[in-house]
This record gives C-alpha cells, sequence and structure tokens, in this order.
C-alpha cells in the first residue's frame, strides 16, 4: 500500500483504504479500480491523493491513532465550532470537549504507534482536518513531554481549536489561499474566542494566540521569543507546522523526511528544542510504502517501521543496484540490524 497524490493517478489503480466525502460518508471501497471517470470524480472533489495496493507489500497492516468513525465526529464538532464562533464569536464546548476526550483516550491507547500515514483529505475540508491533525499531534507530544491527563485534556481543547479565528474555515467551497490580513489577524481573534469560553482555560487559550510565534521573535502577531512562548503553544506550533509541510493546501507537499529534516534544522530557532525532540519521536520519516534508494544502489520499499530505529525501516529490496527490478523474490532487510547500509535518498 502506497500514497499517491491526486495528480498522479492512474486508470487501473486499485484502491487500497476505502474514501470518503466531505460527510465522511463512503464514497468508494477499497479493492475498487481506478477508471477515468473516478478519478475525475475525485480531483473535483479537491482530494489530495489516495491509497492503492502495492504488490510489494500488500498485506502489511498500517495502524492508526484515529479510525475513521472518530474522524467523522471530530469533523463534524470542528465544524459546528467554527461555524457557531462565525455567527456570534462563540462556541458550544460540549461536542467539543466530547471528542478531545475520545481523541485523548485514543492517543493514549496507542501511543506507542508512529504517525506513518498521510492523510486523505478534500479541500473543502482541509482546514477542518488540520485541526484534527494538530490537535492529535499535540496530544502526542504532551505525553512525551510526561504530561499529566487534565494537562493533555487542555492542550487538546486548544489545539483542536487553535484556528478557530479564521472565518473563511466556514465559508463552503473554500480552498485558499488566506489573505496576509486574515492570516496575521487570526491568532488575536482565535485568543478572544476561546478566552470567552468559561469551559477553557486561559493557557489553552494561548494557543490560539500563540501558534506562530517562533523562539527567535520572527513569528507573529506579537513577535515575543523563546520562554516567552507557553509551552502549550510551543507544542501546537510544531504540530502546525510539521501538518502543513506534508498536508499542504497549494499541494506542494514535502515527505515527511523532508518536514522532519526541515523541523530539525529549525529546532532551537524558530521551534522550543525539548518540544520539537519530543515531537519527532512519534513520526516515521519514511512510511510504509515509500520507495527508497539504499548506498548499495539497490531500491527498497519500506515494510514496517519500528519506533525504537525510525529511520532505520525494515525494507522490501526490490531491484538489483543497477536498477533492474528483481523477478522473483524480494529479500527483506531490516536496516536497524545492518549499520552499513544507509538510506541515500526517498524516491518520489
Amino acid at each position: 500500500m502506497r500514497f499517491v497524490a491526486a495528480e498522479e493517478m492512474k486508470p487501473g489503480m486499485v484502491i487500497a483504504r476505502s474514501i470518503y466525502d466531505d460527510g465522511f460518508n463512503l464514497l468508494l471501497n477499497s479493492g475498487i479500480s481506478l477508471s477515468p471517470g473516478i478519478i475525475e470524480k475525485l480531483q473535483t472533489m479537491g482530494l489530495n491523493g489516495v491509497y492503492i495496493r502495492d504488490g510489494f507489500i500488500e498485506k502489511t497492516e498500517v495502524g492508526e491513532l484515529l479510525n475513521d468513525k472518530i474522524k467523522a465526529q471530530a469533523l463534524k464538532a470542528v465544524k459546528q465550532s467554527f461555524q457557531k464562533a462565525k455567527i456570534d464569536s462563540r462556541v458550544d464546548l460540549r461536542e467539543v470537549a466530547k471528542i478531545v476526550g475520545i481523541i485523548l483516550d485514543e492517543v493514549l491507547s496507542s501511543s506507542k504507534t508512529l504517525v506513518e500515514l498521510i492523510d486523505v483529505r478534500s479541500k473543502n475540508n482541509y482546514y477542518f482536518s488540520h485541526s484534527i491533525s494538530v490537535c492529535t499531534l499535540s496530544i502526542l507530544t504532551g505525553i512525551t513531554l510526561g504530561y499529566n491527563q487534565l494537562n493533555l485534556y487542555d492542550l487538546g481543547k486548544g489545539a483542536f481549536l487553535h484556528d478557530i479565528g479564521m472565518e473563511n474555515f466556514v465559508n463552503p467551497g473554500f480552498k485558499g489561499p488566506l489573505s496576509s490580513k486574515e492570516m496575521l489577524g487570526h491568532p488575536a481573534k482565535g485568543f478572544e474566542i476561546l478566552r470567552s469560553i468559561p469551559e477553557i482555560s486561559t493557557l489553552s487559550a494561548h494557543i490560539a494566540f500563540q501558534h506562530h510565534e517562533r523562539c527567535d521573535g520572527s513569528g507573529f502577531p506579537r513577535g515575543i521569543k523563546g520562554d516567552g512562548i507557553h509551552p502549550y503553544a510551543a507544542i501546537a506550533a510544531v504540530a502546525d507546522a510539521y501538518d502543513t509541510m506534508v498536508n499542504p493546501l497549494d499541494g506542494k507537499r514535502l515527505s515527511p523526511a523532508d518536514a522532519l529534516e526541515k523541523i530539525i534544522l529549525d529546532c532551537g530557532r524558530l521551534y522550543d528544542s525539548e518540544t520539537t525532540l519530543a515531537f519527532i519521536k512519534h513520526i516515521a520519516p519514511y512510511p510504509i510504502g515509500s520507495v527508497i534508494k539504499l548506498s548499495t544502489g539497490e531500491l527498497a520499499v519500506v515494510i514496517y517501521n519500528n519506533k525504537e530505529f525510525r529511520t532505520r525501516p525494515v525494507v522490501k529490496v526490490i531491484s538489483d543496484k543497477f536498477g533492474k527490478v528483481l523477478s522473483q523474490s524480494f529479500p527483506e532487510v531490516d536496516l536497524s540490524n545492518q549499520k552499513d547500509i544507509e538510506i541515500a535518498r526517498l524516491i518520489k
């Protein structure tokens, strides 16, 4: 199974993971072959891509932090919250609190699972899906930093609603990009909305206010530095940046490996060092299905990731060093046990 971007879909490819519409109703079941008509429909929906079956790793199962049912509930909750905020600058927190509690329970029960799937999302629901992802990644990071359950709950609520100040999120059919005025203004507006809700702590509201601040003072809206940024907001800042890189609205996607490299390079300058190190522990640089070139010259497909050795997955070799695809057996190699073999690069 591997992720194929929308522009790379071809007739005959077989869907490996079911596809849902904007209401999370089943649209296409796994096992369906893509036809020109289906491809056109998916591209019209603004889908960023699909997972297709790959003969090399067809039987590999990939664990998910959130199942489709929880994602559907979360999507509904965040939509309702943003719509309510747009009407009267208030949020009914009951549904938000419920879904954040569910996400927290799911993440706590599977916190040893690596994030190794790229979200399949449509442009119409892009920002809502982004909010769910930032919430989930923030909670994961908070667990690594040793936060207790109450702190994680506060962190989750703030991260779930970190972009509540963006009015355009609730405009039907809005596909961006945001105006510079809205981009620069949404943190303060989001803070004002959240701090007016008794059930949300001021610390949680600071996630909306400060998630675009950076350690060196180059962020916005206030250009504050280092310790002036609340730890909750520092967590959401890394999660927000990573998700935007690997799931961009404009389609200029970075691979998880490239996104992690960029974040690590900016560790200590843009992002808090301790927070960054906690965040990257949960991300697989080479998700299952990634095609890589080894230092031996051979091509291989990632079939398993071990959290203890995130950068050295188990791979299935599919070609010789000259690039010729092997005709019979595809040997498996655990790179954690092969210190003399390196990953040369990702094949895109």
